[in-house]
């Protein structure tokens, strides 16, 4: 009994322990661009759970247009505009609603007020399909247009190369699983499992990756400078005020008498011992200097007449 029970586990775990290396190589593979050599092994995938690729048919034979352009290629698109307005706050607003209006919405915003100009920078978030309808309708918003700039990088082949690595990495997953529930000794399930835990990382990893392009295909982003230049007579006039110069100018005669009365303070408490010995040693100089110089051999009384 014994035996026959032994010859049943190595009859299970020998076929395991072939087919576990094969699985581990397809899974190796799964990320490499051999991997995708038939793009349209993703749309006969069962277990994918995703859209179709773009240009394939879906169920019931009608096909589902991509997002972002009408051949079905997947396009992000970005740009910048430079707008000249008078009023930027009515501009900003009227093309809030514009944009809000074709699908749109606003992601960021920031305002900027200097000595020549007035900057307001918002980002707009535009579906595809209304790009240029967007970008017509914020022109005519303008007074002027003064710089525009616009750029489309097509990512189809990425989302295509995204869509089979995960359909290989998807049938790995199911192999393993299938594995899993055959398996005969906890060493060969902790190893499946590993296997198990990298792939599924792998799917989620791509996933996020496929997900993000489409987004971007499916959303522009355009950012729109509305800019006002300010008049050099108004700002001139914004920028001074009688009250604050009469302060300048209290606060200037304020520190000259504080700079002056300090100089007086030192002088009197370290200048005047200083000067008094300075002064003696002059003194006594100039007084030497008065009295009629002393020569050798001279009398040193006065000289009476001779007999």
């Amino acid at each position: 009994m014994f035996r026959s029970r032994h010859a049943r586990i190595r009859s299970v775990r020998r076929p395991l322990m072939l087919t576990l290396p094969v699985l581990l190589l397809i899974a190796a593979c799964a990320g490499s661009p051999a991997s995708i050599a038939d793009p349209g092994a993703v749309a006969r995938e069962p277990d994918l759970g995703s859209q179709p690729l773009p240009g394939q048919p879906v169920a019931g034979g009608d096909e589902e247009p991509a997002i972002g352009a009408d051949d079905g290629a997947l396009i992000v698109r970005t740009g910048r505009l430079r707008l000249e307005v008078t009023d930027i706050a009515a501009t900003v607003s009227a093309a809030s609603q514009l944009v809000s209006g074709l699908g749109g919405y606003v992601s960021a915003s920031e305002e900027q007020t200097g000595t020549s100009s007035h900057v307001a920078t918002i980002t707009y978030r535009i579906p595809s399909d209304r790009w240029t309808e967007a970008l017509t309708g914020l022109r005519q918003l303008a007074g002027r247009v003064i710089g525009e700039n616009t750029e489309s990088a097509e990512v189809t082949a990425q989302v295509v190369d995204l869509e089979a690595r995960i359909a290989n990495l998807r049938s790995s997953e199911a192999a393993l699983q299938e594995i899993m529930t055959r398996a005969g000794s906890i060493e060969d399930v902790l190893q499946v499992q590993r296997e198990l835990s990298n792939t599924r990382g792998q799917i989620e990893q791509l996933t996020a990756q496929r997900d993000h392009l489409r987004e971007r295909a499916a959303l522009g982003t355009l950012a729109v400078s509305f800019e006002s230049p300010v008049v050099a007579v108004t700002a001139a006039h914004q920028g001074w005020q009688i009250g604050t110069e009469v302060d300048r100018a209290v606060a200037q005669l304020v520190l000259l008498g504080q700079a002056t009365a300090s100089a007086l303070v030192w002088l009197v408490i370290v200048g005047l011992p200083l000067l008094v010995p300075v002064a003696l040693v002059v003194l006594v100089i100039a007084r030497l200097r008065r009295r009629p110089a002393w020569r050798p051999g001279a009398p040193a009384g006065p000289v009476g007449p001779s007999v």
